[in-house]
């Protein structure tokens, strides 16, 4: 398979490079910004540079933690013109990263690090459906706006909730939404795409046409191409759905905080229930320092809610403010997008909105369900240690993934390289400075009474921002660390689309891939990125 794989990117090569003429005479060795932008300007790229007058607002960062400096930021605006833009990244040996929507939470579509070569995908903003009801979606279109475009054809499919996160790095690393135990995850709909790899090579990819490629490219596409079209199977809207919440009360978090262990212990004995959940559910658990709610969507009637699924979702848990709502899909997607911003956003530089935080990630193996014990270590160290004093705040989300019927769950660990299919509950920790306090420096006054990591922890990326409150990444590496340590043997992962900047390329192998899809990413990338181009802090072969 790869032998295949090799012969196809050489002779497509040499085909794209014979017309591409203009960049022999920018060919170089060196990897100095110089003879990069020369590359593109012989190639006719669109693109700025630090000269550009521009620049300063282009290169921001979702995450205003990480501020990088890129040597240029290319705009190519047709296939072939990504084809010579990463013929200049190979033969001036700049490291590359593709950016979509630029919502990575270390901002690696940013390069992760300074002198890198940026690709903007915001040129490719198709979204088209064919009688099959495929959609052909470019890489760089937002959630939102590929939504509404969806809908517009009577089409809906799984996808997250915010409306600016970009579809590149979404469906090609996971991509969750309370759609997803019904229909998969963004990445499992991907019926084909079109990829162009560093050597210039123009391929469409599909599970009979390079399907190493294929399958590596869903799961690892930051480290293996840089795709320009996706082709997703996508579902009719739902003309009406059930949308749930239940906000608790903040007494929950009440001396040990055992109540609320109570209650995720009860709705993850719900979420194992195949008398009563299938796959037409889907809910998530948001924690914060004063609230605990649970919220979610079912794809029946109100009528089979109330009768089959809210009597025992509720049962036994403390009383809470209710709010059920029957939705069109368009309500649907309006109500998820609460306090993200509109459905329809910009595409490219145009993006404003920001975010100033750290996060990890946690994802428990739905065959050794979390104990009681360990859900109560979880709130007792939330209620001794999440109040902090410096303007720093934090939320967590706990998604279901798995559970009968999920069709996340349904495929097999080997068919993608996001290999996590044993996974029950997904938690995302963020720790965030609110846009009120983020000019205002923390106070160095106010001690800490967050334990630090443990001994052998990850030291943490020092982050770009020295305002960034002390008290976050201690109180955040905690918290995830806390049910692995009341569960010691079980082997928990990570979810690559919450990205945790805090992890070595070693450690970040390890819980995203795991030790076999990740040797089979590496001998897929030795043969279609041998000098690593593709790069970020944590990609394949670093």
């Amino acid at each position: 398979m790869l032998r295949s794989i090799l012969f196809t990117v050489l002779v497509t090569s040499l085909n794209t490079l014979l017309s591409l003429s203009a960049l022999a005479t920018a060919q170089s060795t060196s990897n100095s910004p110089d003879a990069l932008i020369n590359c593109l300007t012989q190639a006719s790229i669109p693109f700025i540079s630090p000269t550009s007058p521009n620049y300063e607002s282009q290169i921001q960062s979702w995450n205003t933690r990480f501020n990088y400096q890129p040597a240029a930021i290319a705009t190519p605006n047709s296939t072939n013109q990504l084809s010579a833009t990463l013929q200049c990244a190979s033969t001036t040996g700049t490291r590359t990263q593709p950016k979509s929507g630029g919502h990575g939470y270390a901002a690696f579509s940013s390069g992760g690090e300074d002198g890198s070569l940026v690709i903007s995908l915001q040129q490719f903003d198709d979204v088209d459906v064919d009688d099959n009801g495929v959609a052909k979606v470019g890489a760089g279109q937002r959630l939102g706006d590929m939504a509404l475009a969806l809908l517009e054809k009577g089409r809906a499919m799984p996808h997250g909730s915010c409306p600016g996160v970009g579809i590149g790095g979404h469906a090609s690393h996971g991509g969750y939404g309370y759609a997803s135990r019904a229909w998969g995850l963004t990445l499992d709909t991907i019926e084909g795409l079109d990829v162009v790899l560093v050597n210039g090579s123009i391929l469409h990819v599909n599970d009979t046409q390079q399907g190493e490629l294929f399958w590596g490219l869903r799961g690892a596409a930051d480290s293996l191409g840089v795709i320009s079209n996706f082709y997703f199977k996508t579902f009719e809207a739902p003309q009406a759905s059930v949308y749930f919440s239940y906000a608790f009360c903040p007494g929950v978090y009440n001396g040990t905080g055992a109540i609320a262990a109570q209650i995720m212990q009860h709705l993850q004995d719900f979420a194992l229930n195949a008398s009563v959940i299938d796959s037409r559910i889907g809910f998530g658990v948001y924690i914060d320092p004063s609230s605990f709610s649970l919220s979610g969507l079912f794809f029946g009637s109100e009528e089979e809610y109330a009768g089959k699924i809210r009597g025992e979702l509720l049962r036994g848990l403390p009383q809470a403010t209710e709010s059920v709502q029957v939705l069109d899909w368009r309500g649907v997607l309006d109500v998820l997008a609460e306090g993200q911003g509109d459905l329809v956003q910009p595409l490219g530089s145009g993006y404003s909105l920001s975010s100033d935080f750290f996060a990890k990630s946690l994802m428990s193996p739905q065959d050794s369900p979390i104990t009681l014990e360990a859900w109560t270590a979880y709130f007792e160290y939330i209620t001794t240690h999440g109040n902090f004093g410096d303007g720093a705040s934090w939320y967590s989300i706990i998604d279901l993934f798995g559970g009968p019927g999920s069709a996340i769950s349904a495929v097999s660990s080997n068919s993608t390289a996001w290999p996590h299919r044993n996974t029950l509950f997904d938690f995302q920790h963020y720790g965030y400075v609110p846009p009120a306090t983020r000019s205002t420096p923390p106070s160095s006054s106010s001690p800490s009474t967050i334990p630090p990591p443990p001994s052998n922890a990850s030291i943490p990326l020092p982050p770009i921002d020295p305002t960034f409150p002390s008290s976050i990444e201690p109180f955040i590496q905690g918290l995830n660390d806390v049910i692995p340590t009341q569960m010691p043997g079980v082997d928990f992962g990570a979810y690559i689309n919450y990205v945790d900047s805090s992890l070595s390329a070693e450690e970040a192998h390890d819980v995203y891939y795991g030790d076999e899809v990740y040797g089979r990413l590496l001998a897929l990338k030795e043969t279609v990125d041998p000098e690593v181009i593709l790069w970020n802090p944590q990609a394949v072969g670093v």
